[in-house]
């Protein structure tokens, strides 16, 4: 994405040179004597600065302001507010008894819990790609519910049921740069969203103390595309939108708003808010859930 520059600095170059270097001697006589074949080196100069003032200034244009650009590693790290809707489904429903557990209405379960999170982003500015790997934090929601018979595991519970729902969230994307003009630069790319999902269940069966849990791992492919404008050489804003949908396995829709400030080409900070919603039938933890809340934390680059 520098191209321009670099260009427009071998031209100032070589127009420099050319402006500067010794002539032939002129001959001493006939209709050319006395007339001079170098021009003053005061006026080349004032010439050179005039020509190359506007080349240089459509660089600039051309190019981002951020005071971040040109670094090759970025790691990320803050704290993620995750508000948990929707409802799990383990094995089939039973006869009079509710299958799928909306996590409100049906086990009453906490709706928000708030985790650590970081990410590691590798640039490679030689093909314009990047990789992120990503940790997005664990979270827990507990509950307690009574006056309700549900399914889980092949199993009829009753009486006082307690109930928690935990998820790891792991990502993975690439990008590709594809397009910078001044303050804009558009990413298209793929990857996949990794949701460790654990759902327990205790209460009575057939009239004793029982408990149940089962666990999956979801990996939900997703292709992305994702913005960014430098509002100068310090604020940005950033958006990205990925996701999915694979027919009856499921579909997932990820998307984020952020601003940030870098205080100098090193480090900086960041906040925005996240949706993730996600829906997938294939595995023996059965989800349709949106998770969702704002985030902040601090980059450094290298």
């Amino acid at each position: 994405m520098h191209h321009t520059r670099t260009l427009t600095a071998l031209l100032a170059s070589s127009i420099a040179s050319a402006a500067n270097a010794e002539t032939d001697p002129a001959p001493t006589g006939g209709i050319l004597a006395g007339v001079p074949t170098q021009l003053p080196s005061e006026f080349g100069a004032s010439w050179l600065a005039s020509m190359a003032a506007p080349a240089a200034g459509s660089a600039q244009v051309l190019g981002s302001p951020s005071v971040a650009d040109d670094t090759f590693i970025k790691v990320r790290g803050g704290g993620f507010i995750l508000l948990q809707s929707g409802s799990v489904q383990v094995g089939d429903t039973l006869a009079g008894t509710i299958g799928v557990l909306d996590f409100d209405d049906v086990l009453g379960q906490d709706d928000a819990d708030v985790s650590p999170f970081g990410t590691i982003t590798f640039a490679i500015p030689t093909v314009d790609l990047s990789i992120e790997l990503g940790f997005l934090g664990s979270y827990e929601f507990d509950g307690t519910t009574t006056g309700q018979t549900i399914s889980f595991d092949g199993q009829e519970f009753t009486g006082t049921i307690a109930s928690s729902q935990s998820y790891e969230i792991y990502t993975a994307d690439v990008a590709y740069e594809l397009l910078e003009i001044s303050l804009f630069k558009v990413y298209l790319g793929a990857g996949v969203r990794i949701f460790d999902v654990e759902s327990n269940v205790a209460g009575d069966v057939g009239g004793a103390p029982t408990a149940s849990d089962e666990s999956a791992i979801v990996p939900l492919p997703v292709a992305l595309a994702a913005a960014r404008v430098d509002l100068g050489p310090n604020f940005f804003v950033g958006a990205e939108l990925s996701g999915m949908i694979y027919g009856d396995y499921g579909s997932i829709l990820d998307g984020s708003l952020e601003v940030g400030w870098d205080f100098f080409r090193n480090a900086g900070v960041f906040a925005g808010y996240r949706v993730i919603a996600a829906d997938s039938d294939a595995f023996d933890v059965e989800i349709d859930l949106t998770l969702q809340g704002p985030y902040a934390g601090i980059e450094l680059r290298i």
